[in-house]
């Protein structure tokens, strides 16, 4: 089972969420709901993986798609030149010149999809179950 599915409820989640404002955990109406935006945010790297053969590439999506949104929150000293060396010391290889140009797009992307939101991301919990479903949960401040 692919993953379409999910971001077609995420686009059509930010499309009622305009008028309507979604509901976070805590039941507060027009409170910010991080994992729906993540998911959003995060879509570019999402959309060539399928639940639940690519699950641990799913996860490290989500986790990079993660501290890319903090990158274009608040830039890291250094610029993001630096942000992607110290994501490469992380995996083990630094990331080419294709992957850094699709961070930076992404950057961009979330600056225009949510320009006053400036939620930083402090956890992000990725679970994906035998048949493909998944459940992401965010912690954030801000």
């Amino acid at each position: 089972m692919g993953t379409s599915r999910q971001w077609k409820r995420a686009r059509k989640s930010r499309r009622t969420h305009e008028r309507t404002g979604p509901v976070a955990a805590n039941g507060e109406r027009g409170a910010v709901k991080m994992s729906e935006i993540l998911l959003d945010f995060a879509e570019p790297l999402l959309l060539p993986l399928t639940l639940p053969k690519d699950r641990l590439a799913f996860e490290a999506a989500v986790k990079i798609s993660a501290l890319l949104w903090n990158a274009a929150i608040d830039p890291p000293e250094g610029g993001h030149r630096q942000l992607y060396a110290r994501l490469g010391e992380m995996v083990g290889s630094a990331p080419g010149p294709e992957l850094e140009e699709v961070f930076d797009a992404m950057i961009a992307r979330g600056r225009a999809l949510y320009p006053g939101l400036d939620r930083m991301i402090a956890r992000v919990d990725v679970v994906v179950q035998s048949d493909g479903r998944c459940n992401v949960t965010v912690a954030s401040v801000g």
